[in-house]
């Protein structure tokens, strides 16, 4: 017969084997989780590379905080074969007692250079395409900026002292791109005239949009690079979105999160492998006692293997194909205005092979075990069938092997990876310890009375390495489950409790030194209390040790997003209640006025800082450089706001910055009916209620409970397979057992109480493992990624895992009802 007609035909047989299809299940499972997530991927990836080529307005857009000079505006137009100014501020609008915060773009009469406005006469009227922005005195607003201040095209209103005339509805800018996943409420005005530019206090960002040849592009990018190193240059040419950035963070995380899958998924391979083992080495056994040579048996097992990964890829494949639909839609409803088209659901060829590779190899991670045995199988088989799996370290080695490989392909934040695989180990090195003093101890107290529970509690005790690993493979679930579950819980509950007893109701996120004035006056006279007040100046970091911060780091990361804009820089004598000293020594006495920073501990990690670097920043049109002393952390308890890059007080206020106040206030009930008087006199100053924070908070959060919901679901498919595994594994250990209970005299109840026994004890063992690995990942991760104090409820994590409990031992029992299926002349026939 033909070798891989063999392999074919013993492939089709096994295919009725129970085992056999829980192993396919198994690999169906991890590879469908890294598959949807590298198709979503590159779906959204394709979309955001199509949104650069469509919707970026012009060839280059060039974004910065500050107004190029008469000098560089002149010296960037005759680089460019056209250039527009836009400049945006975030302001508050006020119209008949309503208020809208709106972001303002302030466009010239060259706007846009490429592609048109969509814009209406009305909110539901047609679109019109515009190739021009509005004029003078008037003001375009969107639908959502309409309707809050129940304005309607036609009319007017007043905008620092100055009245401007709603001609149009806004419903689409071809430079759309640059807003990245930014959901604000959107208003378009002419740029005043005349070199003061704009009138409008606030945050401005200025972009440059420029049309150039691809010569002229290089020489735009070479001089941008030389001349202005704190500004943002997106090219359509060979550029990358905004959001690209955002994206391969969010992909590194949930790969890296495939570790827990694969660590049960493992669990239950190795399981499943006992009884594959033992079912293969016969089989390998006939074949060479019929001639067949040792190395062509194991590739006829290779070979079988290939094809259940083939069909497991297959099934895979499909249900990620039909996966990404709800995925990219999820993404789609939430960056909403990010996407001018709906993203498609595409197979990507180049993707696809480079994920089946890495799954191929961590699948052979998981199988290479059971590859050894089945070499290990001899003739001798059929007298003496005594194989077993390699020894448990090495199939431990394995496993590990597998999670390097993961870890290689998608961490990106080197303290998240190692507390979350800290965590993970220290959990099943606890679980295991655990498992083996219990059993032990139970067993010895237990030796001299009798009973079904002394037996059940021998039993265990005689197979504790396999029991250790189902107990493990439970315990590591359970773990998790309930460490996502009270994530979800507490991160809801302490944003409103601990925002509320520490910020008030309002913070103040942007205010000069003319606004802080008038905000105290107003305070006084509405009875508001002012909770919290920081000073800082708007910076950007341009050079770590003389690099740019893209180059010096190396990787994607949120920091390396976030300082890609200007920061927050503050300053304080003393180390702030609200922080601690993680690294280095705070400023003493004397060093108030030396060239040194304090960096915030995992911006530290993300960028790969070290006491020692030298931070260039560019601050008021200088570029001033610190050395970096020392590294602190947020301590709950003293309020919340803080900031990332802390100085002595003397370093910056010689510099002539202006300097900004960044606060908090407690508002009466009456005072909120007062608070446009603010906006008012003062449309650039940035307010915002804390409710409307929790409603941001609580729109993400919902977000994340949907896609966590989905992870929880495939970590229980996952349970579900672990649990048959366990029981598929030693079913015909159970079945002796069984049989021999009932040659003694016993009934089946008694044999049915043995069981719930021990998934009892089982459970019991993996919940006080769950128990123990929750805190031990709350202690870590949520004071390390949240900056919360981890204070579990005890009724609520004991009702959970009472649930999870009762769940297992319905589940367990239903699985073992084969085993009680025995009779003693069967168990005689077996001997």
């Amino acid at each position: 017969m033909n070798f891989l007609t063999l392999a074919w035909q013993d492939f089709r047989g096994d295919l009725g084997q129970v085992d056999i299809r829980l192993q396919l299940l198994a690999q169906t499972l991890l590879a469908f989780f890294l598959l949807l997530l590298s198709l979503s991927g590159a779906s959204l990836r394709n979309t955001l590379q199509q949104n650069l080529s469509e919707m970026l307005g012009a060839d280059l857009v060039l974004e910065r905080h500050r107004p190029l000079s008469a000098t560089q505006r002149s010296a960037l137009a005759e680089l460019s074969a056209a250039l527009s100014e836009t400049r945006l501020v975030d302001i508050t609008l006020s119209h008949a007692g309503r208020h809208q915060q709106v972001q303002l773009k302030l466009v010239d009469h060259r706007y846009p250079l490429q592609g048109r406005l969509a814009v209406g006469r009305s909110r539901a009227s047609e679109h019109e395409s515009v190739g021009q922005g509005p004029g003078a005195g008037e003001i375009w607003l969107d639908t959502r900026a309409l309707t809050g201040l129940g304005l309607a095209t036609g009319e007017s209103l007043r905008l620092r002292g100055r009245e401007y005339r709603v001609t149009r509805a806004l419903f689409h800018e071809p430079d759309r791109l640059m807003a990245g996943h930014s959901v604000a409420v959107r208003a378009m005005a002419a740029l005043p005239a005349g070199a003061g530019g704009s009138s409008f206090s606030g945050d401005t960002r200025y972009r440059y949009l420029l049309n150039a040849d691809t010569s002229q592009e290089a020489a735009i990018v070479a001089w941008v690079e030389r001349e202005l190193p704190d500004a943002h240059l997106i090219r359509k040419r060979g550029g990358q979105h905004p959001l690209a950035g955002f994206w391969q963070r969010v992909e590194n995380f949930f790969g890296l999160s495939a570790l827990v899958l694969f660590a049960l998924g493992g669990v239950a391979m190795d399981l499943i492998g006992r009884r594959l083992l033992r079912r293969e080495a016969y089989r390998q056994a006939v074949y060479q006692s019929l001639g067949l040579s040792p190395a062509r048996g194991l590739c006829l097992y290779g070979v079988k293997w290939m094809l259940g990964v083939a069909l497991s890829f297959l099934l895979a494949g499909l249900l990620a194909l039909a996966g990404q639909q709800w995925v990219l839609q999820l993404l789609q409803s939430h960056l909403a205005g990010a996407f001018g088209v709906d993203i498609e659901v595409a197979w990507h060829p180049a993707v696809l092979a480079r994920t089946l590779g890495l799954l191929l190899l961590l699948l052979l991670c998981l199988q290479l075990p059971t590859l050894i045995g089945v070499g290990r199988a001899s003739v001798l088989e059929l007298l003496r069938p005594r194989q077993r799996l390699p020894a448990l370290a090495l199939r431990l080695a394995w496993m590990l092997v597998c999670f390097g490989l993961l870890v290689a392909a998608y961490s990106d934040n080197t303290r998240l990876t190692l507390l979350m695989i800290g965590s993970l180990l220290v959990t099943l090195v606890l679980i295991a310890s655990l498992t083996f003093a219990l059993l032990t101890l139970a067993e010895r107290l237990t030796r001299r009375r009798g009973g079904l529970l002394a037996f059940c509690l021998f039993t265990m005790r005689q197979r504790l390495l396999g029991k250790s690993a189902q107990v493990m493979g439970l315990g590591l679930c359970a773990t998790l489950l309930l460490f996502t579950f009270m994530l979800l819980r507490d991160l809801g509950q302490a944003m409103e409790a601990n925002t509320r007893s520490m910020d008030g109701n309002l913070l103040i996120v942007r205010a000069t030194s003319a606004q802080m004035a008038d905000i105290e006056t107003w305070s006084r006279r509405t009875g508001s209390a002012l909770r919290q007040l920081r000073p800082y100046v708007r910076a950007q970091l341009v050079r770590i040790n003389g690099l740019a911060p893209e180059a010096f780091s190396g990787q994607p990361s949120e920091s390396l997003s976030r300082i890609a804009r200007p920061i927050r820089l503050s300053w304080s004598a003393e180390l702030p209640a609200n922080n601690r000293l993680t690294a280095g020594r705070w400023w003493q006495t004397g060093d108030e006025k030396r060239r040194q920073i304090s960096v915030e501990d995992e911006v530290m990690t993300d960028l790969g800082l070290s006491l020692g670097d030298t931070l260039a920043f560019a601050i008021g049109g200088q570029q001033v450089e610190f050395t970096l002393v020392a590294g602190h952390g947020y301590r709950p308890g003293a309020g919340s706001i803080t900031f990332w890059f802390q100085v002595p007080p003397g370093a910056v206020k010689s510099l002539g910055a202006e300097v900004l106040q960044m606060g908090s206030m407690e508002l009466p009930e009456r005072a909120w009916s007062q608070l446009g008087e603010l906006w008012r006199r003062h449309p650039g100053l940035e307010l915002l209620p804390v409710k409307q924070l929790s409603e941001r908070f609580d729109a993400t959060l919902a977000l994340v409970t949907r896609v966590v919901s989905g992870y929880s679901l495939l970590l229980g498919l996952m349970a579900l397979l672990l649990v048959a595994a366990c029981v598929r594994g030693f079913e015909r250990d159970d079945r002796r057992k069984n049989g021999l209970l009932l040659s003694l005299g016993l009934r089946r109840y008694h044999c049915l109480r043995l069981n719930l026994y021990e998934w009892l004890i089982t459970a019991a063992i993996a919940g006080g493992g769950a128990i123990a690995g929750t805190s031990l990942a709350g202690q870590l991760i949520y004071r390390s990624q949240f900056h919360l104090n981890y204070r579990p409820d005890p009724f609520y994590l004991l009702g959970t895992l009472a649930v999870m409990a009762a769940a297992l031992c319905l589940l367990g029992l239903w699985c073992c009802r084969h085993s009680l299926k025995v009779s003693v002349g069967e168990l005689m026939a077996e001997s």
